[in-house]
């Protein structure tokens, strides 16, 4: 859609990645901006339960994304809003982590001790 060519184009003009860390379901970015996913959670609608929370969590430690990217409008998709299925990660993201930009719906965490 347009709003994905839009969000591909602002994000290779205006950030440099590594890697890229979603925490969203947009599973698709990675392949736009023809990066690897930081961390092995790259499909979030398939984890969910406290340990497995509690592994992404361990995993952003250890890989320390700058960057993470959450869509935050998901009214087209019949599913738990990320936010709330993933509240642990959640909670992490917004204590380590500060809003950085806003593409259109999606918004651009950066790591706080980086």
């Amino acid at each position: 859609s347009e709003n994905y060519i839009y969000l591909k184009d602002t994000l290779l003009k205006n950030y440099e990645f590594e890697c890229i860390q979603l925490f969203s379901y947009d599973a698709i970015l990675p392949f736009l901006i023809k990066k690897k996913f930081c961390t092995k959670y790259n499909f979030l609608y398939v984890a969910g339960s406290d340990d497995l929370q509690k592994s992404f969590i361990k995993q952003l430690e250890i890989k320390k994304p700058k960057y993470i990217i959450f869509n935050e409008d998901y009214r087209f998709l019949p599913l738990i809003p990320v936010e709330k299925r993933f509240d642990k990660v959640f909670n992490y993201l917004n204590q380590n982590y500060k809003t950085n930009d806003k593409i259109l719906n999606w918004v651009i965490f950066e790591n706080k001790k980086l």
